[in-house]
């Protein structure tokens, strides 16, 4: 059974179940939003559509938040109406924000939920980017590739396809970046094949001292990396 976009006020997804409440009068901003509550998680969109014999559902203009992690884009589309197991796919002006992530922005993203919960992002863009500011140091971060992808469990960002990231004052530029947006680490290797080598570069601050750099372990600062065999 197939709905049609639904023009109400809020739907209200518990247990697999849909509350339809139709709001009789319109904002004077627009048409009013439609709202998903699954656990911690909502779901906010213009309009949605959802068949619930073949488990998809379609959104418009929508925003999935848990805590302080947001996702937002122009479409999306899930293989389950619920959090348990499903997997997402937004396309056109995909943000993924969090205090501790910062944010990535992309073409398209690939988020999958499972137990109601975020557990993984992969954002492919013309190119993905990506950038955070640590609440504690106000270190700034910034990155971009043609993939990112983001491992809650391990708060890691994988940048992958010529990927380069500036801290401070410190910029990698390398085939795979792996940063730790909590500790504040960073990991890097090049291609098996020739050319694909990690490149190091400090650049001084106005006080003449180099910019503060992410942990590296065992590869001084400043330092160009030689090949590696394969990705950390």
């Amino acid at each position: 059974m197939a709905i049609t976009p639904l023009k109400c006020s809020r739907v209200l997804l518990v247990a697999g179940a849909v509350l339809l409440a139709t709001d009789t009068t319109l904002a004077a901003s627009g048409p009013p939003r439609i709202t998903m509550q699954r656990g911690t998680i909502s779901v906010d969109a213009d309009s949605t559509a959802i068949d619930y014999k073949a488990h998809h559902v379609t959104l418009k203009k929508v925003v999935i938040s848990q805590g302080d992690l947001r996702v937002t884009a122009d479409h999306a589309e899930a293989s389950g109406i619920d959090f348990d197991n499903s997997r997402w796919i937004f396309t056109n002006n995909v943000h993924i924000t969090s205090e501790q992530l910062g944010v990535l922005r992309s073409d398209s993203a690939t988020v999958q939920f499972r137990n109601e919960r975020l557990e993984s992002a992969l954002v492919t863009g013309n190119p993905a980017e990506f950038e955070q500011t640590t609440s504690k140091s106000g270190a700034f971060a910034r990155g971009h590739a043609d993939s990112i992808e983001y491992k809650v469990a391990t708060d890691t960002v994988r940048l992958s396809g010529s990927a380069q990231l500036l801290y401070g004052g410190t910029e990698t530029t390398a085939p795979v970046v792996v940063y730790n947006v909590r500790d504040q680490r960073l990991q890097f290797a090049g291609a098996a094949e020739p050319g694909g080598r990690v490149h190091i570069v400090t650049t001084p601050s106005k006080s003449g001292k180099p910019g503060a750099a992410p942990k590296v372990p065992g590869r001084p600062r400043g330092a160009a990396a030689p090949n590696a065999s394969g990705p950390p």
